[in-house]
């Protein structure tokens, strides 16, 4: 979200993060143009999963509203609440409070469309049917078929890749980190072991960097999927009849990446989507359309021609609080010091 963020107030855009202190205390200070609502708190996030959302709810609940009143009393009023799909809750909250509601939709639009073919009624669909936008970290390219399907029936836009502009169009000067260090490219060896989260996978596209998959849950074995059958990106590890990936099939599926035939197939694909991924960004591409045409509907809101349009309030994810649990357990049991290595993504997406 933090770098959507970026992407909304180069335009003039005032963006506002809402978080907790239980996540804040791990991010960056805020920059001039991002600023940080951070809701205070006097005890941790319960550790149990299913707590920990209802304790998030009944925090954000409670807290919004002033918020929102605090920076609607200003010559730019709110008009837009951005938030994490999975907390659909924040749906209604955004319809009391008067609000524009966007859902920010952090997995990929394929993923998205097997949940909806799934269970139409359920968790996050029902973005699908409430929301006024739906916003996905993908671009046009990568996933034609399904983005033209999708589009035909919801207010979707895709906005990314949201990684910092120095990889892709250079047209945001400062944007050069969100708090992790990316993969250098510029190896003829370079590649990715990843476990095929979303953000990961983004990246090493982003990047032209082919990879070697290993995905475990969630969205990983469709991305996975994606990045060795569609794509052609990279290969997929396979694992052996008693589900255990060993050290032989590793080294192998390294060696066809980066040295063997195929890594040359791999490599030139890649490259080709980093391409595709600039020009989407880029001053005129799919996705800054998209961004732009969400600004321009945000100012006719308030029949506004001056360029502080709006406030756009992102609300932070529990992803984010779970993630600082779970590092938190890790700690506990490793006996070491908590250290977020990606502040920005964990935080904020």
């Amino acid at each position: 979200m933090v770098q959507f963020s970026k992407r909304l107030t180069s335009r003039g855009v005032k963006v506002t993060l809402i978080t907790i202190d239980y996540v804040s205390k791990n991010m960056p200070k805020e920059s001039d143009s991002v600023k940080i609502e951070s809701i205070p708190h006097d005890e941790s996030p319960p550790q149990d999963v299913d707590k920990a959302l209802e304790w998030f709810f009944a925090l954000i609940s409670k807290n919004l509203g002033a918020i929102v009143e605090k920076l609607s009393d200003s010559e730019c009023p709110v008009k837009v609440l951005v938030f994490y799909s999975i907390v659909t809750w924040a749906i209604d909250l955004a319809h009391k409070l008067g609000l524009k509601r966007a859902a920010f939709i952090t997995q990929s639009c394929s993923l998205s469309a097997i949940y909806y073919h799934m269970d139409p009624e359920k968790n996050q669909n029902i973005n699908f049917k409430k929301a006024d936008w739906l916003f996905f970290n993908t671009f046009d390219v990568l996933e034609k078929e399904v983005v033209d399907w999708l589009r035909v029936q919801y207010p979707i836009k895709t906005i990314g890749p949201t990684i910092p502009s120095m990889y892709l169009d250079e047209r945001l000067k400062e944007d050069k980190e969100y708090g992790l260090s990316l993969l250098n490219p510029n190896g003829e060896t370079c590649m990715n072991f990843t476990h095929c989260g979303w953000n990961s996978t983004l990246e090493a596209l982003c990047l032209g960097v082919p990879m070697v998959a290993m995905p475990q849950w969630s969205d990983q074995p469709i991305n996975a999927k994606f990045i060795s059958d569609v794509w052609q990106t990279g290969i997929r590890i396979k694992a052996g009849e008693d589900g255990v990936v060993n050290r032989d099939e590793i080294a192998s599926s390294i060696r066809e990446v980066t040295v063997e035939e195929n890594g040359v197939m791999f490599k030139d694909n890649a490259i080709k989507l980093k391409q595709s991924a600039k020009e989407a960004v880029d001053e005129g591409g799919s996705s800054d359309k998209n961004i732009e045409e969400f600004f321009q509907t945000c100012k006719a809101l308030i029949n506004s021609v001056v360029s502080c349009a709006m406030f756009v309030v992102l609300v932070v994810a529990p992803r984010a609080m779970f993630t600082a649990l779970s590092r938190e357990e890790e700690e506990d049991k490793a006996g070491v010091e908590l250290a977020l290595d990606r502040p920005n993504l964990v935080a904020l997406v």
